[in-house]
């Protein structure tokens, strides 16, 4: 069975997490139906499924937000987000960006030789 989060977890929660433990493997969906007094209503929840569970869109860039704040990587983020938004030509929508830009972060493709703008963006950035 999955572990569904829908809620941004208590403190004590975050503590144990990592990036590792949050990063993105795939995105979710969950339709669900409901009765109500005017009929059967039909509702949608995005989610994204890392290693410990699938967690609602909001409440995992929440997460990984909080995660970035806790290792003193802002600056590290606002330069990924500035990269994807003068490299993403597939979308214009700044929660889009800010997602991916979270999803990168979380999979630390900064430090992984094999991304292809990991030379340029080490070197405008982290000067490596």
């Amino acid at each position: 069975m999955d572990i569904l989060i829908n809620t941004f977890p208590d403190e004590k929660v975050l503590d144990g997490l990592t990036f590792e433990k949050v990063k993105l493997k795939y995105g979710t969906g969950r339709s669900s139906t409901f009765s109500t007094l005017n009929g059967k209503k039909t509702s949608y929840r995005h989610g994204v499924m890392t290693e410990i569970g699938d967690i609602e869109v909001s409440v995992w860039m929440q997460i990984v937000e909080c995660l970035i704040r806790k290792a003193n990587e802002t600056e590290l983020y606002n330069n990924l987000f500035e990269w994807v938004a003068d490299t993403m030509n597939w979308s214009d929508n700044e929660i889009e960006r800010r997602k991916y830009a979270l999803e990168l972060h979380a999979a630390r493709i900064f430090d992984n030789p094999k991304w292809i703008y990991y030379i340029a963006f080490n070197q405008k950035y982290r000067k490596l």
